[in-house]
């Protein structure tokens, strides 16, 4: 009995989505064999103009800074108790709505954050320690707390850093 179109279409896309399959198996482990050489990434966050975040990696490994953003949180509301709450505030808040001409939805907001990975990168990149003082409020006036956020792995020295920016 000889097979159809129909059977043979069949055969191809199963074939097709085997080997599919498999490719991608095989980027998922060479994905997980690079990451699995460096450590887990680490958080460098300071509350307020003129703190430092002192990084640090363990011996034979660099500092990889992947990101740093300036954030101003809202100051409240003494009145009602709320102080220091980043939530419900539109003028503060650091993620994007997606609506407002700030960015795509769900991504840090370029209208009230400030992008510090590259002067962070510069200044930290390839030390194994580094400390990065939070020197100004690059918004603007922040009439509440400027707070850093950066994430940075420690990565083996001559390894390519991986950075956002």
């Amino acid at each position: 009995m000889a097979l159809s179109t129909l059977d043979w279409a069949v055969m191809f896309f199963l074939i097709l989505g085997v080997g599919l399959s498999i490719w991608y198996f095989g980027v998922a482990y060479n994905y997980r064999n690079t990451l699995s050489k460096f450590s887990n990434s680490r958080g460098a966050n300071v509350s307020g103009v003129g703190k430092t975040a002192n990084l640090s990696c363990d011996s034979g490994k660099v500092i990889c800074v992947y990101r740093a953003t300036q954030i101003c949180t809202d100051p409240g509301n003494p009145k009602y108790g709320f102080i220091n709450q980043n939530f419900e505030n539109p003028t503060t808040d650091p993620i994007s709505n997606g609506l407002d001409g700030g960015g795509k939805y769900g991504e840090y907001s370029t209208k009230t954050t400030t992008n510090l990975t590259k002067d962070m990168s510069e200044k930290c990149n390839g030390k194994s320690e580094c400390a990065y003082v939070h020197e100004k409020d690059f918004l603007g006036v922040c009439q509440g707390t400027s707070q850093l956020i950066a994430t940075y792995t420690c990565i083996p020295p001559g390894v390519a850093c991986q950075s956002a920016y």
